[in-house]
């Protein structure tokens, strides 16, 4: 996945250092454009005689593609696109980071020391994020985007490792070897988020956390993504890197607070000191997995158009490839019968997770379960021990976290005729109800019922 290295190189962007005494060290990032190396090196290429082009005719002979290799202005029109839709999908990244690298910058750089510690740490999150952004791969950026075929990549995939004592070190943990658990994340966000069982090689094992790094390491790095969940006034759900960004779709400011999101970058773990056990009762499911959008689709050109789709006259279907639309899984914990959940505690030091309670008061959290405050580290194989001492002047705790995923996905519109007689109407909603697609409406449209008798 890093042939093409990370984006953090491609676009020679940096991350902040590390604040740890009482004032804010200095750091400049580059200024430099988004991926600029990529565009320079189209240009040459764009002449009738480059060898690129040769080798690319030889590469498409024979098929649908040729005419772009043999046609000049073929060619040239080809490379331009290249170039726009790079441009496009690094913009991107690039609109993240900078949101990312400017919200550092404006945390004061020697604060009062009753506020040190506060700023301090909000410091050292952005800075985690923004490694975690700079982390991931060209091939896994560019695919999401659509520029980069997704086929033969193990892009979105996730697991759940499984820890067990060491046989050398009795307070120590290792990955046992003999468990390969792996989904995509849309099922991950299913059956691997914290507290869910799984029942794997005749034993059930019990998700404890989220994985810090891909070695499985307790690495000091981030665990995940983090993302605000907004919707404006308009019903537009989109995705945004603060709390009080407006909707990308219509310009309105978001209408409430939202959801904080966590995206986990490399999957789930269990704790070395709850190693798998024999199956006793039904395996227990976390909360549930709500499908949006992420954002308003933006398409290209249209793959294919269809007049009179099925034989309907006047039915209109319209069908978008290379993955151009997105979608937005959220699980925010809690058990899997009242659909209710407040989110996940993460301990930020080993990555433990449970699902938060119902507040009392709704304008105070409430206080941290018990179990969680004196969890033992998932990757210590003592239960008794303790994540973090008492005399730690914070806890390291993040708080009513939402778990997310993202997915690309093909998009078929369908363009109703006004005219549809209501026989028809029921029988094309009761295959999109048999069907069970996400299906979006543009804002201030009349939205045709489309019931579930069944």
């Amino acid at each position: 996945m890093l042939a093409y290295s990370n984006m953090g190189t491609l676009c020679r962007t940096g991350v902040p250092p590390k604040w740890i005494g009482s004032t804010k060290p200095e750091w400049t990032p580059s200024r430099q454009q988004p991926a600029s190396d990529f565009i320079v090196f189209l240009e040459p290429i764009r002449s009738a005689v480059h060898p690129l082009r040769q080798r690319c005719r030889n590469i498409v002979r024979d098929t649908p593609l040729d005419l772009i290799a043999e046609s000049d202005e073929a060619w040239l029109e080809f490379l331009l696109e290249t170039e726009r839709q790079f441009s496009v999908a690094s913009k991107e990244w690039w609109e993240d980071y900078e949101a990312l690298r400017s919200a550092w910058t404006d945390v004061p750089k020697d604060p009062s020391s009753a506020v040190l510690p506060g700023e301090r740490a909000k410091a050292n999150s952005i800075r985690y994020q923004l490694g975690a952004l700079s982390d991931i791969s060209v091939i896994e950026w560019f695919s999401d985007a659509g520029f980069l075929p997704r086929y033969g990549f193990p892009i979105h995939l996730q697991r759940l490792s499984v820890r067990t004592p060491r046989v050398d070190r009795a307070d120590k943990s290792t990955t046992a070897e003999g468990y390969r658990l792996e989904r995509t994340s849309l099922l991950a966000l299913s059956e691997y988020v914290p507290g869910a069982q799984v029942l794997v090689g005749g034993k059930v094992a019990e998700s404890k956390g989220i994985l810090k790094h891909w070695t499985e390491a307790n690495r000091d790095e981030a665990l995940g993504l983090n993302n605000w969940a907004l919707r404006c006034s308009n019903g537009h759900d989109y995705l945004a890197t603060s709390q009080d960004e407006q909707c990308k779709e219509c310009g309105l400011p978001p209408q409430d607070a939202g959801q904080a999101l966590m995206f986990p970058r490399f999957g789930y773990t269990t704790a070395a000191w709850d190693p798998p056990k024999p199956p006793g009762r039904n395996l227990d499911r976390v909360g549930e997995v709500v499908l949006t959008t992420a954002g308003g689709f933006t398409f290209n050109a249209a793959t294919k158009t269809e007049l009179n789709f099925g034989g309907i006259t006047s039915l209109i279907a319209t069908y978008y490839e290379a993955g151009q639309g997105q979608l937005l899984l959220r699980n925010a914990g809690g058990d899997a019968w009242s659909k209710v959940g407040y989110g996940f505690a993460v301990c930020t030091r080993c990555g433990f997770a449970m699902s938060e309670e119902k507040p009392s008061n709704p304008k105070s959290p409430p206080a941290l379960p018990r179990k969680f405050t004196d969890h033992a580290s998932v990757f210590s194989s003592n239960p008794m021990s303790r994540c973090w001492p008492n005399t730690l002047a914070y806890e390291p705790v993040l708080r009513h976290k939402v778990l997310a995923a993202k997915e690309t996905t093909d998009v078929l519109i369908l363009d109703l005729p006004v005219n549809f007689d209501e026989a028809t109407l029921f029988s094309l909603g009761r295959a999109l109800v048999l069907g069970r697609p996400y299906i979006r409406y543009p804002a201030n449209t009349r939205r045709p019922v489309i019931r579930d008798f069944s």
